[in-house]
């Protein structure tokens, strides 16, 4: 797999780079909660 940095696919995204990373670590400080089962109400 090829390695591109994340400056480069931020670039042809459209994206800052520190948007990037803030998602970053919001999805590692809360990613499990997306697999989890959700109780039907």
């Amino acid at each position: 797999m090829e390695q591109t940095p994340i400056s480069k696919l931020c670039d042809e995204l459209g994206l800052q780079p520190t948007v990037f990373y803030r998602w970053q670590k919001e999805f590692f400080e809360n990613g499990a909660a997306a697999f989890q089962a959700k109780d039907e109400v």
